[in-house]
């Protein structure tokens, strides 16, 4: 949760063609790319002690799916992060 609180999240965008305001990134693209679990490495026990790959493999396997369901769902509509990180702002 720690690690998922520093990383997710943390830039708004205004979708000028949905008209609402899109919140990046995401949890389920931090699992994906390890951005969440390397946090969390730094909050688990030591420093030396490494989050369990277990729990990392199964995290990225229910991000992948989720991932995968909602781009079924939504087909095209997803806006390109590199270019909502050029306009977007951070989030207070």
């Amino acid at each position: 949760r720690i690690g998922a609180k520093a990383v997710a999240y943390k830039k708004k965008f205004y979708d000028v063609m949905r008209d609402e305001i899109v919140y990046f990134p995401s949890l389920v693209k931090s699992m994906l790319n390890y951005t969440i679990i390397e946090e969390a490495e730094k909050h688990y026990f030591e420093e030396d002690d490494e989050f369990p790959l277990v729990y990392a493999a199964a995290l990225r396997s229910i991000a992948a799916m989720k991932l995968a369901a909602e781009d079924e769902n939504d087909g095209n509509e997803n806006m390109d992060e590199d270019y909502m990180e050029k306009l977007a702002l951070d989030v207070e």
